[in-house]
Parts: structure tokens; C-alpha cells; sequence
């Protein structure tokens, strides 16, 4: 399912900021919403995921999900400014895999970034 924002939750876990939830978004789609502290993480990482590997995808890969998250995505990049524990990851995940997420060193790349260029059409 993709992630988006619930209003009407079937499943919860937590309390307030620090609550994840499982339900139906505004347009009826079952979605699940990660905890505050963590959407602009998440966001992030899904942008850079279809930012990298959208183009050279395999048939049977969609961009169903992506279509529907997008703008979700990109207000919870707004609303969640990259952290500490945040560029500390990046860091790690360089040592571990010689790749980083631009859009953890440079925030701002995720307003100049041309999503419609993903071939959203494609599927």
C-alpha cells in the first residue's frame, strides 16, 4: 500500500506525533502514515528510490504507489527538515554501499527535481 496521510484509521500503534496508522486517505485509497518524526525520512528516501531506479525498472515494476504518494512526499520532505541522525545514515549507508541520497545532502534538490520526468504514464 502506499503511504499517505489516514482519515479514517483501521489500525493504530502509538500515541499523538509518535502514532503510526494503517486506513483510508481523503481519496478512499488504504494507505499507511508513518510517525512524525520520520516522514520527511521516509519522503526522502522514496524520492531518491523512483529518482534512481524508476528509469531502468523492470516491466512488471509500477509507479502506482509513487503517483498516489507524491504530493504526500513531497509535504512531508517540507514539513520534516533533514537531521542529525538523518545525515548520520547517509553517511553509513555511503560506507556501506558507496551511494548517497542527494536529497539528504541537498534538500532543496527535491524542489528543482523534475518528477514528471519518471514516466509516470508508464504505469
Amino acid at each position: 500500500m502506499p503511504y499517505g496521510e489516514v482519515e479514517k484509521a483501521e489500525w493504530s500503534r502509538g500515541q499523538g506525533a509518535d502514532q503510526a496508522r494503517m486506513g483510508v486517505d481523503a481519496l478512499g485509497t488504504t494507505v499507511f502514515e508513518p510517525r512524525d518524526a520520520v516522514k520527511g525520512d521516509i519522503a526522502r528516501g522514496l524520492l531518491y528510490f523512483y529518482t534512481r531506479y524508476a528509469q531502468s525498472r523492470p516491466s512488471r515494476f509500477d509507479l502506482v504507489n509513487f503517483k498516489h504518494e507524491l504530493p504526500t512526499l513531497l509535504k512531508w520532505h517540507a514539513a520534516d527538515p533533514v537531521n542529525d541522525l538523518e545525515r548520520a545514515s547517509n553517511d553509513e549507508i555511503q560506507r556501506a554501499q558507496g551511494n548517497r541520497n542527494p536529497y539528504v545532502d541537498r534538500p532543496e534538490f527535491v524542489t528543482k527535481a523534475d518528477f514528471q520526468r519518471l514516466d509516470l504514464g508508464r504505469g
